[in-house]
């Protein structure tokens, strides 16, 4: 009798492909004394990364970066965590970003037309951010924003004269976005909950105007969402609905990023483009995740 060989290969397990980075803060001038500025490859314009590699684990940064311009970018201690780990039959990936003693400064150039103004500076103590995201092994993975921070925040407008003015800035969460875990959560929202689509229209308008019952929620031509979990900015007396604040002289700040599909999410505090003189791109308290199951 012919004996037959045991079979060594077994069916192979599913297995988790982690994706998940975090950073601090990140910027470089763009423009300086009316000439354009490029980065060098030499010259780190980020601090405080945390990255993980596809099996997961932990990943965890602290630095005080020296800046090579600090009278017109500075911040202090960067900080970011990440951790992917396997919870009974899903994987969780949660994500950490903050960044203390945020402060830039620029001029206003002459098209501005604020002669009287010297300088505008913006400060925050703190920007901070928190993700936990869960991939079950079947539907959509969950997201959800456990921390946002921006303590602190104001405009300093300093005139000619040597005043200086300082005005704060405060944020409203937007709660409603916030509580929407999954991109199913969101899309339903958009299409069937009447004031929710009333309140949030203005601000995700797509390639044409939506329509209640009708329309589903706009995306970019590469499948994302681009919206935002900031409702509104306070600035002093003010009250700016959206996420956006543009200051004549300064340039404008964009807080409360957030980039969607059905399975990842980016999501960052602020974004800020310095559009005077000199000039900046910075992004401060960013997150992003994905992943997928898949067979070995």
């Amino acid at each position: 009798m012919k004996k037959t060989k045991p079979r060594l290969q077994a069916q192979p397990p599913l297995e988790f492909v982690y994706r998940g980075t975090a950073v601090a803060a990140g910027g470089f001038l763009t423009k300086l004394n009316g000439k354009p500025q490029e980065t060098n490859p030499n010259t780190p314009t980020t601090h405080g990364e945390s990255c993980l590699p596809l099996v997961g684990g932990v990943s965890r940064s602290a630095v005080d970066p020296k800046l090579p311009f600090p009278e017109f970018i500075r911040y202090g201690v960067c900080e970011t965590f990440v951790w992917g780990r396997r919870v009974r039959d899903a994987t969780v990936t949660t994500l950490t970003a903050s960044v203390s003693k945020v402060s830039l400064r620029t001029g206003p150039s002459p098209e501005d037309n604020v002669p009287d103004v010297k300088a505008i500076s913006f400060e925050a103590d703190r920007f901070a951010i928190e993700v936990e995201a869960r991939h079950p092994q079947e539907g959509q993975p969950s997201f959800v924003l456990k921390k946002a921070e921006a303590v602190g925040m104001g405009l300093i407008v300093t005139r000619k004269t040597g005043e200086n003015i300082r005005t704060p800035i405060e944020l409203e969460w937007n709660k409603a976005v916030i509580s929407m875990t999954t991109m199913t959560h969101l899309e339903k929202a958009f299409l069937t909950k009447r004031t929710f689509f009333d309140q949030h229209v203005s601000l995700w308008r797509g390639r044409s105007a939506p329509v209640f019952g009708k329309s589903t929620l706009p995306k970019t031509a590469h499948g994302f969402f681009a919206g935002s979990f900031v409702k509104s900015i306070r600035l002093g007396d003010q009250v700016v609905k959206g996420n956006v604040l543009t200051t004549k002289g300064f340039g404008t700040i964009t807080f409360g990023l957030m980039l969607a599909d059905e399975v990842s999410r980016r999501l960052s505090i602020a974004r800020i483009k310095m559009g005077s003189d000199p000039g900046a791109d910075l992004g401060f308290s960013g997150v992003e995740t994905n992943g997928i199951w898949r067979e070995n």
